[in-house]
């Protein structure tokens, strides 16, 4: 599989203690590939992994961030960027076809400092939509 940022071949990985392929751009711009509901098994800081959050990369690869990027598992479907969360910190692409999730190099340590637990990222939100509907 190619990587939606530089072009790279990926190469896919097995997190320690879990079953999960995930495919990072080691060697590239250090992006990670998250298919359908693997993204959930490492988005909390009790969850990273080391081989996810020190992938290696060449610092001459500097994938443009602004672009609209395709989709590495369906080709030529262009992915959306959105919000992590309501604290817009973190903008992921996200493939509404086949459900994937791909993450610059950085992105996943950013979002586990964002929330500890998935309630507290819930809780945020519903103290979001409070204030704004109150």
């Amino acid at each position: 599989m190619k990587c939606p940022a530089c072009d790279n071949t990926m190469s896919r990985v097995i997190p320690k203690g879990t079953r999960v392929e995930v495919d990072v751009c080691s060697g590239g711009c250090g992006g990670i590939w998250f298919d359908r509901n693997e993204f959930k098994k490492f988005d909390e800081p009790h969850e990273a992994s080391a081989v996810l959050l020190n992938i290696k990369i060449d610092p001459t690869v500097v994938p443009d961030e602004s672009l609209t990027r395709d989709c590495p598992r369906c080709e030529n479907v262009p992915m959306i960027k959105r919000f992590f969360s309501i604290k817009k910190k973190v903008k992921l692409d996200e493939c509404y076809t086949c459900g994937g999730i791909f993450l610059d190099q950085g992105e996943l340590s950013c979002i586990h400092s964002l929330f500890d637990t998935e309630r507290e990222k819930v809780g945020d939100f519903v103290h979001w939509l409070t204030e704004r509907f109150d």
